[in-house]
């Protein structure tokens, strides 16, 4: 998408105020305590060099990159032949744009949880081929950056040791990977713990009911989450429950005794049922608790559906091209004597699970015989039809989804075009006009603000602040400015600052320190009016301020 994508204005302006403070002064949101400081420290000195933009582009193709390479290991570790990775990346990136349960996504914007995803993939990848100690020093890496997402990466990695019998290391020989990836991961968990380090408890309760209940449901609560998310979510574990059986035993290099399983597929599947188990964990919480509020919230911020949202289309994604070649060698097999006697089970070629299997030698009469083929083209014209929709969006001229998130961007496009044109003009207009130090009270649900006019906002509702009395505070001034008393939903808010009275906006300009106020051009308000475009005006209120 183009830049901004829809967090990278809140994660990459972080990482900007992190090493140029005076980037943007007094902002009650890049001012706030940072919670992911390693990735601010390692990619965010980038930007002394590069502007937001060209930041957020080399973050992007970084990220990709490494999320690439970490992916064709892994894939390559279930299905090692040239191919199979090209498309069960593009399987993984259809099924984690339909299949979501919770709202986790892995191929994006830049942010911090894109390079702990990759180590993720990495650690997933170093499990599978039986290095432990290397696997947990990749999910401590990975909680460097992102500590919830290296670490539910880790605590899965517990779990599946736990279940893996007679098969696991002896826990004596796994210290230097518990000792590495927890010394790897303490830069990522210190910043965390450090943000309500002695602050009260009852605002740390209040800042976690802000979190989970108001601010971040779809993301945390279960009984939150849409139903045709959690149906979607449920029918395409049933379908990786079913590859899982039908996979057959082998191994991709030479055939294994009878009923041993293949290492690899095991692992791949005890790591899956792990994420599974921490999924249960998040919907036990969310409906168990119910008649524990305090303890339901303080359970519920840590994001128990985000690894299996991510590990559910990972493992659909390979296990159903796993199913397919080992389906495709077993009939060639059977009708190839050749075949057979030269490596049994051996996994074909990228190319061979396109044949029909009319054409193959001694063409099998059975209609199931053609379910891999059918499942192989299905797959392929599926991920096609995905992707070529992108292709079709990218043709069109699109503005960025970190400025149509709260829009819909499928409808007028003209008019979100020239409305996002004309932000750009008086955010320019700001830039070149406006002293560096000033504040102003903007529409709530705009993302795009600090990112061009580089000016301090009073709030907005996409930039939280991550320490409980930040929370409290943004709350605050939420309902105080954007707030319309009322609790049902649709009507909480105002639609438009304009709506409300001057004196209420004098009032918020004096106590905030706003020197100056972002509307919609119409209507005309009763305030020094500094710019006026086509959609958006600017009124200074320097009267207003003490």
């Amino acid at each position: 998408w183009p830049v901004p994508d829809t967090n990278e204005p809140h994660y990459l302006g972080k990482a900007i105020h992190y090493w140029s403070p005076e980037w943007i002064r007094k902002d009650f949101f890049l001012d706030s305590p940072d919670a992911h400081d390693v990735f601010y420290f390692t990619f965010g000195w980038l930007s002394r060099y590069l502007p937001p933009a060209q930041l957020a582009w080399a973050g992007r193709l970084l990220t990709w990159l490494w999320l690439a390479w970490a992916w064709r290991r892994l894939s390559w570790a279930v299905l090692p032949r040239p191919g199979y990775a090209v498309l069960s990346a593009a399987l993984l990136a259809t099924l984690l744009d339909r299949a979501h349960m919770a709202g986790e996504w892995l191929i994006g914007g830049v942010e911090a949880k894109g390079f702990a995803w990759a180590m993720v993939l990495m650690g997933l990848e170093r499990l599978l081929r039986g290095r432990w100690n290397w696997a947990l020093a990749c999910f401590g890496a990975g909680a460097s950056f992102h500590a919830l997402v290296g670490g539910w990466g880790g605590v899965a990695a517990g779990l599946t040791w736990l279940w893996a019998g007679k098969n696991r290391p002896k826990l004596l020989s796994l210290w230097p990977g518990i000792v590495g990836g927890g010394l790897l991961a303490l830069p990522g968990l210190v910043p965390v713990v450090r943000l309500n380090w002695g602050v009260d408890p009852e605002m740390v309760r209040q800042g976690y009911q802000i979190y989970v209940e108001i601010r971040l449901p779809h993301h945390l609560d279960f009984l939150a989450f849409r139903p045709d998310f959690r149906l979607r979510f449920l029918l395409l574990c049933v379908a990786c429950w079913l590859l899982s059986r039908s996979v057959l035993r082998t191994q991709p290099t030479h055939q294994l005794p009878q009923n041993q399983q293949d290492p690899a597929m095991d692992m791949l599947r005890r790591y899956w049922w792990a994420s599974l188990a921490i999924v249960g964990c998040g919907i036990v919480f969310s409906v168990g608790l119910l008649p524990w509020p305090d303890l339901r919230i303080s359970l519920l911020r840590y994001y128990w559906f985000r690894l299996a949202d991510i590990m559910t289309p990972v493992v659909a994604s390979l296990f159903l091209l796993r199913w397919v070649a080992e389906k495709t060698a077993l009939l060639a097999g059977e009708n190839d004597t050749s075949v057979s006697r030269r490596a049994g089970m051996c996994l074909p070629s990228f190319g061979q699970c396109f044949l029909p299997p009319w054409f193959r030698r001694g063409r099998p009469k059975s209609a199931v015989a053609a379910a891999p083929w059918a499942a192989m083209v299905l797959a392929t014209a599926g991920t096609f039809l995905h992707l070529a929709g992108y292709v079709w969006v990218r043709a069109q001229p699109t503005v960025p989804r970190a400025f149509t998130a709260h829009k819909d961007q499928w409808k007028n496009t003209k008019q979100q075009l020239a409305d996002y044109v004309s932000w750009r003009r008086m955010c320019q207009w700001i830039q070149e006009h406006t002293p560096p130090e000033a504040r102003f009270l903007t529409p709530r649900q705009e993302q795009t603000f600090k990112w061009y006019a580089r000016r301090s906002e009073v709030a907005t509702w996409k930039d939280i602040p991550q320490d409980a009395p930040g929370l409290v505070e943004w709350w605050k001034r939420m309902n105080t400015i954007y707030g319309t008393g009322s609790n049902e939903p649709g009507h909480r808010w105002v639609d438009s600052l304009a709506q409300l009275p001057p004196e209420k906006l004098r009032q918020l300009a004096r106590a905030y320190q706003a020197r100056y106020l972002v509307v919609e051009s119409r209507p005309r308000l009763p305030f020094r009016l500094v710019y006026r475009n086509r959609h958006w005006a600017v009124y200074e209120m320097v009267d207003q301020v003490d």
